[in-house]
């Protein structure tokens, strides 16, 4: 929780709150926060422990999402990966069976998910690392959004509407690294 890193009204505070949130395109990301707390501190790494909220789905056999529960977790990664890491395990191109056969099953438990649920994303053909890490993230931001729906009874969930991928090309090259 980057909560513990940055204080209401500090600079860094202020400066977070100018870009609102962190950017992530799927060749590069703009963070809204200094890599030391974004890559370091809030990230996870294998072998090291990190402290989390956690959303913890029950899904049925026919990979619908019965209920769910927010819960803080500790989590301790096996493996650092990369979107390339993972698209070349998909590929064949790695050794490592029990990693690669982990991410199939993920893999295949995440169409099924997004068959049943919500087609919240468009698959990319030949880019599962990416078709995995988008579904999840897209359907737990909007269970969060729920949860502090129901506990709050007001929240923002902010959505977009489908790319249009010529007013999209127009940002391309205008942010250097």
């Amino acid at each position: 929780d980057v909560t513990k890193y940055v204080t209401e009204n500090s600079i860094l505070d202020k400066e977070a709150s100018k870009r609102l949130s962190s950017v992530y395109m799927r060749d590069k990301q703009i963070s809204m926060l200094p890599p030391c707390i974004t890559f370091d501190e809030c990230s996870l790494h294998a072998g090291k422990d990190k402290y989390t909220m956690s959303v913890i789905y029950k899904v049925s056999k026919e990979g619908k999402i019965t209920g769910y529960n927010v819960c803080k977790g500790l989590i301790n990664s096996k493996h650092s990966l990369d979107y390339e890491t993972v698209q070349t395990i998909f590929d064949g191109t790695t050794e490592n069976t029990e990693l690669r056969e982990n991410l199939y099953l993920l893999n295949s438990a995440v169409c099924k998910l997004n068959i049943n649920e919500c087609h919240l994303i468009d698959n990319i053909e030949g880019k599962e690392a990416h078709n995995i890490v988008d579904y999840l993230m897209i359907l737990t931001n909007k269970t969060i959004a729920e949860y502090l729906f129901s506990k709050m009874g007001h929240c923002i969930l902010r959505t977009h509407q489908k790319t249009d991928i010529d007013k999209f090309k127009v940002l391309d090259g205008i942010h250097e690294d």
